[in-house]
Order: C-alpha cells, then structure tokens, then sequence
C-alpha cells in the first residue's frame, strides 16, 4: 500500500518530465525549421518560448491525466474496500450479524488483513450473539417451571382452592 502511495506522485511528475522533454524536442525542431535561417537571436528565443509554452502545456494535460487514471485505480483498491467496511459495520451495528465482505484481491496485505480480520470479528460476534440469545432462552425456560407452580397457587388461592394459610405459603 505504501508504494501504491507513492507511486501517484511519482507517476505525475514522470509522465510530466517525459512529455516536456519529448514534446520540447519536437516543438523545438518545428519551430526551427520554420524559422529563416541563418535565423536572429530574437527567432530563436520567440521560437523557444513557443516550444517551451507548447511543450509545458502538454506536459501538464498528461501529468493530470496520469494523475487522474492513478487515482482512479487507487480509488478502486483502496477507497471502495474502506467504504464496504464502513457500510458494513454500520449493519452490524444495526443488529446484522450475519454480514461479510468478500476479500479485495487487488489491493496491498494490509487492506486484505483488516477485511479478514474484520470477518474474523464479525463471525465472532454472531457466534456471542447467538450464544447469548440461546442463554436467555434457557434462563427463561428454567424460570417458567417454578413460575408457573407459584402462578398455579396463587390463582388457586384467588379462586379458593386452596387457603392462604401457612402450609399453602410454605409449599409456594
């Protein structure tokens, strides 16, 4: 990822001094052989200056273009796995367990790590959260049985089954 970085920069300015040197040359030699010769000092710098303009302009229309494709391509690698992430936690954050995200092939070690490692983290809190669900389930049904017992007194003594005395208080 760190030479991915890097290489935008580098990218730009070497496309940039590429076309200056190679469109410089031509435009140079154009303008050259346009000029009468024996051709005067004025000629020649009116002659460079155009070049140079010409050459510069260029220049810079391929660097932003190079620059542009470099980002776009970083923006693929990079940008889109990070975003996926952020979507994707938001759903877990929202109670959606079950999320993944497919792992990027084609990106550095260190966005495949933190998307393994985010499906690592992600299958672990279903696993809690299931676990969690069926340890309340439990909970709940060990407590319906001698609930339900009491619940049965109680409506008995409601209904004068039995007496509110202290053997009916003492079997409840």
């Amino acid at each position: 990822l760190r030479w991915r970085l890097l290489l935008i920069p580098l990218t730009v300015v070497l496309v940039g001094v590429i076309t200056v040197l190679i469109l410089s040359r031509y435009f140079l030699l154009q303008e050259i052989d346009h000029a009468s010769l024996p051709a005067t000092r004025e000629q020649l710098t009116t002659a460079f200056q155009r070049a140079s303009t010409l050459s510069i302009l260029g220049a810079s229309f391929a660097s932003t273009f190079a620059g542009t494709i470099v980002a776009m391509l970083l923006w693929k690698a990079l940008i889109i796995p990070l975003r996926q992430l952020a979507e994707s936690s938001q759903r877990i954050a929202n109670a959606k367990y079950a999320e993944r995200i497919p792992v990027p092939t084609q990106v550095g070690n260190a966005i495949q790590q933190l998307v393994v490692n985010y499906n690592q983290m992600a299958k672990k809190i279903e696993a809690v959260e299931r676990q969690r669900i069926q340890t309340i389930g439990d909970i709940t049904h060990e407590l319906r049985t001698p609930l339900s017992g009491l619940k049965g007194y109680v409506e008995g003594i409601e209904d004068g089954i039995f007496e509110a005395d202290t053997e009916t208080l003492q079997a409840m």
